[in-house]
């Protein structure tokens, strides 16, 4: 599998941070003091990797997959625009300084 950079790619992480937010108006901001993220799954054009198979792209490629923290420095600070805050579901739209805003969706589970 090749990766173009026109094409999209969607990942999913297990995460766990620890840190400070505030909700201004529509506006979340969070300051991330720790950081922990697992890719667990990933979908490129219309294939599905599970994390069983990044061990092999790990070994074909000879590269860690990157996570979240990897392009995160500790307390750096991260702006959301609260799009949906229902109680099961969340939607944020990422405010991204360097390219597009982004979508991030939680979901709780019982």
């Amino acid at each position: 599998m090749s990766f173009q950079p026109d094409s999209a790619t969607i990942i999913t992480f297990a995460i766990n941070g620890a840190g400070e937010w505030n909700i201004h108006d529509k506006e979340l901001i969070t300051t991330l003091n720790t950081l922990k993220s697992a890719p667990t799954k990933m979908v490129y054009k219309g294939k599905v990797l599970e994390s069983q198979d990044f061990d092999m792209m790990e070994r074909i490629s000879n590269q860690k997959i990157k996570t979240i923290e990897d392009f995160t420095a500790p307390g750096a600070s991260q702006s959301y625009i609260i799009k949906n805050d229902d109680h099961d579901i969340k939607l944020l739209e990422a405010i991204n300084p360097f390219g597009k805003n982004f979508n991030i969706e939680m979901y709780r589970k019982k």
